[in-house]
């Protein structure tokens, strides 16, 4: 997803009056470790706040490639800040009724690292939005 306001005005628009909507992501952090290493090592070519586009490293396409046979997909994904997903879903009327981190890994994209390891990071959030009232314009 590469436009977050037009996603939120979209999530907005289709709910009805006192409608929720729950995500649970991906934490952004995960995007900055190495996948294959078995200590917290940092990615030099990741950056929390990178706005452009990269290759995804992982998931889906592994999952893909795993159903699909050699044949790679490229893919491309945005990584946005938990705090981008609120201000988006606050910008376009929605109200937040809770904000949680998680150790729960979202998926297996650190097949090396200890359970300790792990314990030790948000690895997924999740989110709970409401919208009162009429639907925004």
């Amino acid at each position: 997803m590469m436009d977050l306001k037009a996603w939120a005005k979209v999530i907005a628009r289709l709910l009805r009056p006192d409608g929720r909507v729950f995500i649970f992501e991906g934490h952004p952090l995960d995007a900055l470790w190495e996948r294959e290493s078995d200590l917290l090592e940092l990615r030099l070519d990741a950056g929390y706040f990178d706005e452009l586009p990269r290759e995804s490293p992982g998931f889906p396409a592994e999952v893909l490639e795993r159903e699909l046979g050699p044949q790679r997909p490229h893919m491309v994904e945005r990584f946005w800040t938990p705090a981008e997903v609120i201000t988006s879903l606050l910008s376009a009327g929605l109200n937040l009724e809770l904000f949680q981190e998680h150790r729960l890994l979202y998926w297996k994209q650190f097949p090396r690292w200890s359970a300790e390891l792990i314990a030790r990071l948000p690895h997924s959030y999740s989110l709970l939005a409401i919208r009162h009232g009429a639907r925004p314009d």
